[in-house]
């Protein structure tokens, strides 16, 4: 009788030391669970900061190259203004565009024909008759008006640009800078 007592007895600890051992297993596997969740949650939260504050700084980048674009426009714009001769002078041109960092630099008529620039490819296109260039147009009947574009591709050759042109201070035309997109540049 005793041994049959201690065989339920050892059976009874065994399975109570099992259920206290799953019970136990099953709690730490809910607690590591919300851990990880809040874990993941937490790590989310820090991942959408980080995302939201570095599109932030794009953003901002993006605004200080588009003022700096067209303010660089506005300086070819006036060194024609005060030396109109440099129209001209198709070394003075290509000087002006390397010290403007720009890739392209055309200057129209008043008709949206393109009568100086770099590189001499661009001599005689016609701003009225693309797409991408058309809006430009605006700047010869609008005096003060500037326009900046996205990078995109240009009608003269497809190359990914980005345009800003600017009302001529001399006379009525264009003259619109194209820059090559930065990124592409480090390629």
């Amino acid at each position: 009788m005793q041994r049959k007592f201690l065989s339920w007895l050892f059976v009874l600890i065994c399975t109570a030391f099992a259920l206290a051992g799953l019970l136990s297993f099953l709690q730490f596997q809910r607690q590591s669970e919300a851990r990880a969740r809040d874990l993941m949650s937490n790590r989310l939260h820090d991942l959408m900061l980080l995302v939201r504050f570095t599109q932030d700084n794009m953003n901002h980048m993006a605004q200080i190259n588009d003022e700096s674009t067209l303010e660089l426009t506005r300086a070819a714009a006036e060194i024609i203004r005060l030396n109109p001769t440099v129209i001209d002078s198709p070394e003075a041109l290509q000087g002006l565009c390397n010290e403007l960092g720009a890739d392209q630099l055309c200057i129209t008529n008043q008709d949206g024909m393109v009568i100086a620039g770099v590189p001499k490819s661009v001599l005689g296109f016609n701003l009225s008759k693309h797409e991408q260039s058309r809006p430009f147009m605006e700047c010869i009947h609008t005096p003060g008006f500037e326009l900046l574009q996205r990078p995109r591709n240009n009608a003269l050759n497809g190359q990914v640009l980005q345009y800003a042109g600017v009302t001529r201070p001399d006379e009525p035309g264009v003259i619109q800078l194209g820059f090559k997109p930065q990124h592409e540049q480090t390629v």
